[in-house]
């Protein structure tokens, strides 16, 4: 069984694992193990020490031992040379038997692995991948290096599965001939690359190659999946049109082909979508064949094949995290209401703001909390910067509460005041203050609203 097929049995059986149901923390590390435990003893003695931990990684890994392993096997038969028996009385064949020599056990006896010419390292506390003690391979320093010295090319593809494919309005199904069989082809522009499955390029005899750099292939679902096997110079048809191009060997369910933005962009190939065709440009045409107008929103336009270009720029407002004060409309033209810092609070109020308690209340006092010098100095210079602000004023009064110091995200510390035994003997509202986020909870999806819902 080839690595592609174990694999895909592998993952079918996962689902009905007690880990995967259970224990999903766990379930990572327990599928590596098992993953490897079912492997050839060829393949294993290849990527065990390796110590992977994560499982696409590890696929990737084993198919590239496969094929190294065949390359070895080929290579090896090829260099024997038959034996031919020679003619004559004295090469006749004799009534005695040979027994078979027993094949020598090249495996670790201690630790049942294949290291050849390597001093074996279980139970001696150091790293498998550079031998040193300190730390584990998979935290070694010199295996880092080693593989961040590899480039790693990111490719985004969408999808790998020809679930939902019939019924989406994005995505084209279609069918490409390849070495005389037909082929379930994808034909989608937001893939970066083209690919094709493993077992289907095992199946038509590909050539595989080992690419120079690891391909990091991001799915829709944001899943990382390395390969590093591509079929160079593949030829194929599509629509009686031949077509020679680089696919790279990926994974895939029901498909056996995808076809994305780098073979459309290179034969400049058109996929209407309404009518879920592939157009191509006509045979000596230097433009491809377009409808005469095109709807966008409100706009019309009109083009005729070469005989204009148009190239149309859409604009939008900046949004989000990227737009600045500067940029937003309101902020300067209300600048008084939206200082970049505020100094000091209103000095004329027209209401004078108290605090209403429960009759028979005492004053209540309680002892600070303790705090180091650290905390002292830091305690002092926030509160002259309230001073100096007028956001307090000094004070006499019988009531207090204590007030700490909480260290926040970027190292700065944030001033609380404990106001718990406060809150014990003040008059409720009738009426609470709302929370901002609640009143934006109850109008989302308003399209009307008055002053009174906020």
């Amino acid at each position: 069984m080839t690595v592609t097929k174990y694999t895909s049995r592998f993952e079918e059986l996962c689902h009905f694992s007690r880990i995967c149901q259970c224990a999903p923390k766990d379930f990572a590390g327990w599928k590596c193990i098992k993953y490897k435990g079912g492997l050839r003893s060829d393949i294993m003695s290849f990527v065990d020490p390796m110590e992977i931990r994560v499982f696409s990684e590890l696929v990737n890994k084993s198919r590239v031992a496969e094929e190294c392993v065949r390359k070895a096997a080929v290579e090896k038969g090829s260099l024997r040379v038959p034996f031919q028996r020679p003619l004559g009385r004295n090469f006749a064949p004799r009534g005695r038997r040979f027994r078979k020599q027993p094949q020598q056990d090249l495996s670790c006896q201690k630790c049942g692995k294949y290291h050849l010419g390597v001093l074996c390292r279980s139970g001696l506390g150091v790293c498998y991948f550079c031998g040193q003690p300190g730390h584990l391979a998979s935290n070694c320093p010199e295996k880092k290096k080693y593989e961040t010295g590899r480039i790693q090319q990111p490719v985004r593809v969408y999808t790998t599965s020809a679930v939902g494919v019939e019924g989406s309005e994005t995505l084209m199904r279609g069918n490409c001939e390849m070495a005389g069989k037909i082929l379930n082809a994808l034909f989608d522009s937001r893939e970066t690359h083209s690919f094709i499955e493993f077992e289907k390029a095992n199946e038509l005899g590909l050539r595989m190659v080992v690419l120079g750099y690891d391909l990091k292939v991001h799915n829709a679902t944001h899943e990382v999946m390395v390969t590093r096997l591509g079929c160079p110079q593949v030829p194929f048809q599509v629509q009686q049109r031949e077509f020679v191009h680089d696919l790279i060997c990926l994974l895939m369910t029901d498909l056996d082909l995808i076809l994305g933005l780098d073979w459309l962009s290179k034969n400049h190939v058109l996929l209407d979508y309404s009518e879920k065709s592939v157009q191509f440009m006509p045979e000596g045409s230097e433009a491809p064949v377009v409808v005469n107008s095109y709807y966008l929103n409100s706009m019309i336009i009109n083009c005729s094949r070469t005989e204009c270009q148009c190239i149309m720029l859409l604009i939008t407002g900046v949004s989000g995290d990227d737009k600045s004060l500067e940029q937003i409309l309101v902020v300067c033209e209300f600048s008084d209401v939206f200082p970049d810092d505020i100094n000091e609070f209103s000095p004329n109020w027209e209401v004078e703001f108290t605090i209403e308690l429960v009759p028979g209340a005492d004053p209540i006092s309680i002892t600070p909390y303790r705090m180091s010098s650290l905390e002292m100095v830091e305690l002092k210079a926030q509160l002259e910067d309230m001073l100096g602000k007028h956001f307090i004023r000094p004070s006499v009064s019988l009531w207090g509460a204590p007030v700490i110091l909480v260290k926040k995200k970027d190292g700065s510390m944030r001033l609380y005041v404990n106001y718990r035994q406060l809150n014990k003997i003040i008059v409720k509202n009738k009426y609470p203050s709302p929370r901002i986020d609640d009143l934006m909870d109850q109008l989302q999806g308003a399209s009307v609203f008055s002053k009174i819902d906020l």
